[in-house]
């Protein structure tokens, strides 16, 4: 989803431009299919995916379905009348820069109509948000020999049901939510499965027909896997549980460069260092979502008032550089791993950078300890995490009951 921005001097005009957004696309079941059995109900809590000002009913089942989350977030669309800013079926061309007086720009934005790619039409506007998530473009990995493969290869986001490897044996690549949310459910109808990951070993009890791997090193003809231990195994199909990868086509090379999954001129992964209207939200991986967007949102529509006083562009790009190299030190992660902030403190250092900048408090500690509950949780209990439901006490405590 993008958010174009046209302000006023005193009010801003807020105008939300779609086609189909990361949350339609987790949340709504394909027309034509069955609802999915993988992501039938969410990791966390409705506890931790509340936007402040719209509370979910306390009573009932912390982990919910997906037409729930899809009911809530439709509601709170109602609440607010959001409805009258959202321009439906719209396909975003080309968002680009437009200069004017002194060093500020304005943004062209031309998009069309889903439904007729030929309906074209441009508007102005003095600032940006892009908020597309980043759960669109599958990341397909290179496995030497998977051009010879014989078997079905499908990406997470394609499985549907564990009833079409009834009596096969899998290949899961991959062990992290996805790949473990559909070795459970594929438990139950396939012959065995094999998860071949980079990762240490799992902390978590899992089924009896479900074997941990170390990463795929490459197939064989007759359709064989070849794990990086030299160990071989027999499959019959592959799943994909590889991740996604960032994706901006309607941005010119000249307005932000994408490389190895690092996003580039942002300052706190959040605002474009050269274009300060220009803004990210939703951008960072393995965050609190709910609770980390509606922050973000809060520092984007601060900065597009005009009330933030920024650094240098130069100062900007030093910190930008600094962060990057300091969390590819202290936890020994890839050059992949710029905006991912599943590790330690990482997300909260965020969410206080954008609180300093913006002159807001933080999130409140009680979501980040219930966040620390349900994370620890879900790594060493995987098969039973979502029967816990978890419960606000006051505004600093919480209780879990099963």
């Amino acid at each position: 989803m993008f958010r174009f921005v046209r302000l006023a001097s005193t009010q801003s005009r807020i105008s939300f431009s779609t086609s189909v957004s990361d949350f339609e696309r987790t949340w709504m079941t394909p027309v034509g299919t069955k609802p999915t059995n993988r992501v039938t109900r969410t990791n966390g809590p409705k506890q931790l995916m509340t936007i402040p000002g719209y509370p979910h009913d306390q009573s009932g089942n912390s982990y919910l379905h997906h037409p729930q989350i899809l009911k809530y977030v439709k509601g709170f669309t109602d609440h607010f009348d959001l409805g009258q800013y959202v321009k439906l079926n719209t396909i975003t061309k080309s968002i680009r820069p437009v200069p004017t007086d002194g060093d500020h720009v304005q943004w062209d934005v031309t998009y069309c109509n889903r439904h007729n790619v030929n309906e074209i039409d441009t508007q102005r506007f003095d600032g940006v948000i892009v908020s597309t998530g980043h759960y669109s473009k599958s990341h397909i990995p290179e496995v030497k020999g998977m051009d010879k493969f014989t078997g079905s290869v499908i990406h997470s986001r394609d499985y549907r049901r564990p009833d079409v490897y009834e009596g096969k044996r899998v290949l899961i690549i991959g062990a992290s939510f996805s790949g473990l949310d559909i070795a459970f459910d594929l438990s139950k109808k396939a012959k065995k499965i094999y998860m071949g990951h980079r990762d240490a070993g799992l902390q978590t009890k899992i089924p009896a027909n479900v074997a941990e791997r170390p990463d795929v090193s490459h197939l064989l003809e007759g359709n064989r896997v070849v794990f990086k231990d030299g160990s071989e195994e027999d499959i019959d199909d592959i799943i994909l549980c590889t991740g996604y990868s960032y994706s901006f086509p309607f941005l010119a090379d000249d307005v932000i460069q994408l490389k190895d999954e690092r996003i580039t001129p942002l300052y706190k992964h959040l605002v474009h260092i050269k274009y300060n209207n220009l803004l990210f939200v939703g951008l960072a991986r393995c965050v609190s979502y709910f609770a980390q967007s509606h922050e973000q949102a809060r520092a984007a529509s601060i900065i597009l008032e005009g009330n933030v006083k920024f650094p240098s562009q130069q100062e900007m790009l030093e910190d930008a550089d600094r962060d990057f190299e300091q969390k590819r030190k202290e936890f020994d992660m890839t050059h992949l791993h710029a905006h991912y902030m599943g590790k330690g403190d990482l997300q909260w250092r965020m969410n206080k950078d954008h609180a300093e900048l913006c002159g807001f408090e933080t999130v409140p500690q009680v979501v980040k300890d219930m966040l620390e509950h349900v994370q620890n949780t879900r790594t060493l209990d995987f098969g039973n995490f979502r029967k816990r439901n978890y419960f606000y006490k006051d505004p600093h405590t919480f209780e879990v009951s099963k």
